[in-house]
């Protein structure tokens, strides 16, 4: 009789051990899920502010001469001072949101009005 109690045992610990272990597993999926998922909305946010400052930036210099300023834009405040070297506007941008900070440097070509380099620091 003591012989099957320990079989038993055995048993409901494998048992036990291995729902612990799916259990633990599928909590750690779910936290990287969501840590991925908060970093693509960032991205996505980065990127669609880039595009609406690259548009404003096109927009400016066409009709007026493109100076620093600060303003706020989808809850983000956004200030950039521009320094010009000749062929390019140098774009040095500070963006902070409620749940980040970074810059932002761009190179626009004052003919052609393209944007030669965008980097992003934090």
């Amino acid at each position: 009789m003591s012989k099957n109690r320990g079989s038993v045992l055995q048993v409901v610990l494998v048992i036990f051990l291995i729902l612990f272990t799916s259990l633990f597993s599928y909590c750690a999926l779910m936290t990287r899920q969501y840590e991925l998922t908060r970093y693509q909305k960032m991205m996505n946010q980065q990127r669609r502010i880039e595009i609406l400052l690259r548009r404003y930036w096109r927009y400016t210099i066409d009709q007026d001469i493109l100076l620093g300023d600060t303003f706020e834009m989808e809850d983000s405040v956004i200030s950039y001072n521009v320094d010009d070297d000749g062929t390019d506007y140098i774009i040095d941008c500070e963006i902070t949101t409620k749940s980040y900070h970074y810059t932002m440097q761009a190179k626009i070509n004052m003919d052609s009005l393209d944007m030669h380099a965008c980097t992003y620091g934090h």
